[in-house]
C-alpha cells in the first residue's frame, strides 16, 4: 500500500512502534476486560507508563503533542490488541487535546504535576448550570463517558451562554464527581463508558469553553508552539473514532489468515478452506477494504495536519469531507469484518474466539453519532449542494 503522506502529517514511527509492542498483552487481556466491563489495571498501567496517554498533552508539560496521523496510527495499534482499549486510548488522548484549548491556567491545573493525567469527555448537555462569583455551579448526569473509570478530569457539556451556541465544555476534577454504573452493552464493554454525575459542583471561569467557538477554531488557549493545538476541533474528534476500526479489522484479518490453513469448508469437498473461491474472494476484498479505509483516514489526517502547520483553519467543505472520509472508513472496516466472519463460519461466534469480540466491538462503536456513516454522507452532500447544515462540523 502506497502512503504519500505530506511532511506535516508524517507519523512518528517510534511512538507507533511503542503502541505495537503492547498488542500481545492487550490481546491476552481483552476477554477479561470484556467480562469486567472495564480495562484491566495491567493494561491501563502499561498505556500510562508508556506515555501513550500523553500523546495530546502540550510538550511544555512533558507530553508528545503528536499530529493526528501519529494519533490515529497509534490508536489503531492499540485497538489491534483490544478494540475497547483502542477506544479508551483514543478518547482520553482527544480529551487532552480538547482540554489544552482552554486557558493556560486550566492546562496547568491538569498537566503541571503529571503529563499522564487523563481526561474524559461527554459533549451532550447533561444538566444545569447557574452563575456564581468566579464561575458556575453545575448539576447533572452525563452518560457514555468512555475512559471515565481511568480519568482524573472530565470535560462535560453544560448550558452556558459563552457564545452563540449556548453550550460549553466545562472541565471538572473526577474527585468532585461520581460514576453511576450504567454501561451494560453487547459490544465495547471494556470501555466502561458509564454515567458521570455532578451535584452542585463549582467550575471556575477559566475551566469552561464555548462549544461554538471550539467548532470554529476560536480557542481560549494562548498561542501554542505545538501545531496540533491549532488543528480543527471537531475533525480531530472525528478521525480518532475511525482509528480503532482499522486496528480491529487488521486483527480480524490476521486471526483469520492464521487459522485458515487448518480449516475446511464443512459439508463440501473443500478439505482446505483456502482452496474455496468464496474464501479467496472474501479475503482479498476484506484486505482491500481495510487498505482503502486507511488511505481515506490518512487523507483526512493530512487535511487536518497541513492546515494546523500552516496556521490556517480548514474550510467547511474540507471539514465535511473529513467527516465523510471517516464515515466511509468505518463502513469499509465493518464490511471487512463481516466478510471475515462468513469465512470463519459459525465457530467465529464461540465465546473463546476473539473474532466475535472484535465483531461486537466494531458493530457497537460504528454507531457512535460522530462516526455514523449515514450521517456523514448527509453532512458532506448538504455542504456540496449548498444546503443548510444539520449539525456542527
Amino acid at each position: 500500500m502506497v502512503d504519500r503522506t505530506s511532511p506535516a502529517s508524517a507519523p512518528d514511527a517510534a511512538i507507533v512502534a511503542r503502541a505495537r509492542s503492547l498488542a500481545e498483552q492487550l490481546r491476552s487481556n481483552a476477554a477479561q476486560s470484556d467480562t469486567d466491563r472495564r480495562l484491566t489495571e495491567e493494561d491501563v498501567k502499561a498505556l500510562r507508563e508508556s506515555g501513550l496517554f500523553a500523546l495530546c498533552v502540550p510538550r511544555r508539560f512533558g507530553g508528545a503533542a503528536v499530529n493526528t496521523r501519529t494519533l490515529v496510527d497509534t490508536i489503531a495499534q492499540v485497538a489491534y490488541g483490544n478494540g475497547a482499549a483502542g477506544w479508551v486510548h483514543s478518547l482520553v488522548n482527544t480529551s487532552a487535546f480538547m482540554a489544552s484549548l482552554l486557558p493556560t491556567q486550566a492546562q496547568e491545573d491538569l498537566f503541571a504535576a503529571d503529563p499522564s493525567t487523563t481526561v474524559c469527555t461527554v459533549f451532550d448537555l447533561g444538566g444545569t448550570a447557574r452563575a456564581v462569583d468566579g464561575g458556575w455551579r453545575i448539576t447533572g448526569r452525563w452518560p457514555f463517558a468512555s475512559g471515565s473509570l481511568h480519568a482524573q478530569w472530565a470535560l462535560l457539556g453544560v448550558p452556558l451562554d459563552l457564545d452563540a451556541s449556548g453550550q460549553a465544555l466545562a472541565l471538572v476534577p473526577m474527585s468532585e464527581l461520581t460514576i453511576s454504573d450504567t454501561w451494560f452493552t453487547a459490544g465495547m464493554r471494556g470501555t466502561g463508558s458509564n454515567t458521570i454525575v455532578a451535584e452542585d459542583v463549582f467550575v471556575p471561569e477559566h475551566r469552561a469553553h464555548g462549544f461554538g467557538d471550539l467548532v470554529e477554531g476560536n480557542y481560549r488557549a494562548e498561542q501554542h508552539d505545538d501545531p496540533i493545538f491549532r488543528a480543527a476541533f471537531l475533525p480531530v474528534g472525528t478521525v480518532i473514532l475511525a482509528a480503532p476500526h482499522i486496528g480491529m479489522a487488521r486483527a480480524a484479518i490476521d486471526l483469520t489468515l492464521a487459522t485458515l490453513p487448518r480449516r475446511r469448508v464443512k459439508y463440501t469437498s473443500y478439505d482446505r478452506s483456502v482452496d474455496a473461491p468464496f474464501v479467496q474472494q472474501a479475503i482479498a476484498e476484506a484486505i482491500s477494504e481495510v487498505d482503502a479505509g486507511e488511505l481515506l483516514l490518512w487523507r483526512a489526517c493530512a487535511d487536518i495536519d497541513e492546515a494546523a502547520v500552516a496556521g490556517t483553519f480548514p474550510s467547511r467543505t474540507v471539514r465535511a469531507r473529513v467527516r465523510m472520509d471517516t464515515g466511509h472508513c468505518i463502513t469499509l472496516c465493518r464490511s471487512a469484518i463481516n466478510q471475515l466472519l462468513t469465512v470463519n463460519g459459525a465457530s467465529a461466534f464461540a465465546e473463546i474466539n476473539p473474532i466475535q469480540q472484535i465483531w461486537r466491538d466494531s458493530e457497537t462503536a460504528s454507531r457512535h453519532a460522530f462516526a455514523e456513516p449515514e450521517i456523514a454522507k448527509e453532512i458532506y452532500a448538504r455542504e456540496l449542494l449548498g444546503l443548510d447544515p444539520i449539525m456542527p462540523i
